[in-house]
């Protein structure tokens, strides 16, 4: 690889570390890179000039930087499934007291594209660009069943399945039998398994050739409440795929 690429590729790799741990010191992040603080220092400076990334008031942390909001407010208006479903989620959200996410199936996570918070209630863990595993977020567990359970099987097998809470799915034939039920009724759930006090709901959609997720995430609540959300969900997304070209519920 030239160096220039080794350059890029550091690049990204420093970025995909911030989106993950929000604040790093320099050290630290040369470590999770795996080069020299030298090296790492330079590459920061770049993306620093650019407003990639910025650095703390002290200056001792380097965090994202806001013109990647800039960028993804960009990238998120040329999906055109998120302006579609828009008055969809924004119903549902205010319907359920919930927030909702449409997140873009990538390696291996979950992106979110775009969030409707209702307007009696905000979810504070997300935001435009979070990444969501595939084992511990509804999201990802409804892209994951999209795929059809033997692909499915298959990925879940070259994942590392991580635990955000004491409620995460780590085994892969828990997940499994997860994903089935999921299949079954149409759409993915969890309760606390991605933050603790928080449950959710999610179908996948196929749209251009993309796999997308669509979901409500709120305080947890009763698994007969949890299901009547989901129930509401798939059923609006059937309907609305109905009137939007190209767009069809992956399962």
């Amino acid at each position: 690889m030239g160096y220039e690429l080794q350059s890029l590729e550091r690049a990204i790799n420093l970025l995909d570390t911030l989106g993950r741990t929000r604040s790093m010191r320099l050290g630290e992040l040369a470590v999770q890179v795996d080069c020299s603080p030298a090296t790492a220092l330079r590459t920061l400076r770049v993306l620093e000039r650019h407003g990639l990334v910025r650095r703390s008031l002290d200056g001792t942390n380097y965090m994202l930087g806001a013109r990647l909001t800039e960028l993804g407010q960009l990238a998120a208006t040329n999906i055109g499934l998120t302006t579609a479903l828009r008055p969809v989620a924004t119903g549902l959200a205010d319907r359920f007291e919930c927030a909702a996410h449409v997140g873009l199936f990538r390696g291996d996570a979950i992106t979110i594209v775009d969030k409707i918070d209702s307007v009696h209630s905000a979810v504070r863990y997300s935001t435009l660009g979070t990444q969501m595993s595939l084992n511990a977020s509804a999201g990802g567990k409804a892209v994951l069943a999209a795929l059809g359970m033997e692909a499915a099987v298959e990925r879940i097998s070259s994942l590392t399945l991580h635990a955000t809470t004491e409620h995460s799915i780590v085994d892969a034939e828990a997940l499994r039998a997860d994903l089935v039920q999921a299949r079954d009724r149409g759409y993915a759930m969890e309760a606390e398994e991605h933050r603790t006090g928080f449950a959710c709901v999610a179908c996948a959609l196929r749209h251009d050739g993309e796999l997308y997720s669509i979901s409500l995430s709120g305080p947890a609540v009763e698994r007969a409440v949890l299901l009547e959300r989901g129930d509401a969900l798939r059923d609006e997304l059937i309907r609305a795929a109905e009137l939007l070209p190209g767009v069809t519920l992956a399962f």
